[in-house]
C-alpha cells in the first residue's frame, strides 16, 4: 500500500537519506506506472517514461555512483515539502578510477498523486551535469 500523504514519502526519503541502496529502493518502490521525467535545461531524455524503466535506471545509477566513487562524500540531502511536491537537494563528490575529481550539487523536485511520484524535474547546473556524465561512464566502464 503506497504512503497516504506526501509528507510521510519525505519523512520515509529523510530515513533512507543516509543508506544510498536503501534510498534508491525506496524511489523505485515509489514511481507511479508512468512518471513524467523532466530536466533543467532539458535534454533529449526528457518524456513520459514508464516506472519501472526509471526504477531500474535510479538502480543501476546508484551502483554506478559506488563503483565509479568508492570514497564518496554524500551531503546530506535537504528534504522540503511544498503542496504535493518534495524537493530534495545534497550532492556527492570524489575521485573518478581516473584521478579526476568531482563534485556535484543535485537538486530534484518529486511530484506525489495517490502517494506515488508522477513526475520527477532534476536541475543541474553545467559543471555538475558534466561530472554526472562522467561518473555514470566511470561506473558503467569499471564493469566491463
Amino acid at each position: 500500500m503506497p504512503p497516504s500523504s506526501t509528507a510521510e514519502i519525505a519523512e520515509m526519503m529523510r530515513a533512507a537519506a543516509d543508506d544510498r541502496v536503501r534510498s534508491s529502493e525506496l524511489l523505485a518502490s515509489l514511481f507511479a506506472e508512468e512518471v513524467v521525467l523532466s530536466h533543467d535545461p532539458s535534454t533529449a531524455s526528457d518524456a513520459r517514461v514508464d516506472g519501472r524503466v526509471l526504477a531500474e535506471v535510479v538502480r543501476n545509477e546508484a551502483a554506478a555512483v559506488a563503483r565509479a566513487l568508492p570514497d564518496a562524500k554524500h551531503v546530506a540531502p535537504e528534504i522540503t515539502v511544498a503542496g504535493d511536491r518534495i524537493r530534495m537537494r545534497g550532492g556527492v563528490s570524489g575521485t573518478l578510477p581516473d584521478g579526476t575529481d568531482v563534485a556535484i550539487a543535485t537538486d530534484t523536485v518529486f511530484s506525489i498523486a495517490n502517494g506515488r511520484i508522477v513526475a520527477l524535474t532534476s536541475d543541474m547546473d553545467a559543471s555538475s551535469a558534466a561530472a554526472w556524465g562522467r561518473l555514470l561512464e566511470a561506473g558503467s566502464a569499471t564493469t566491463r
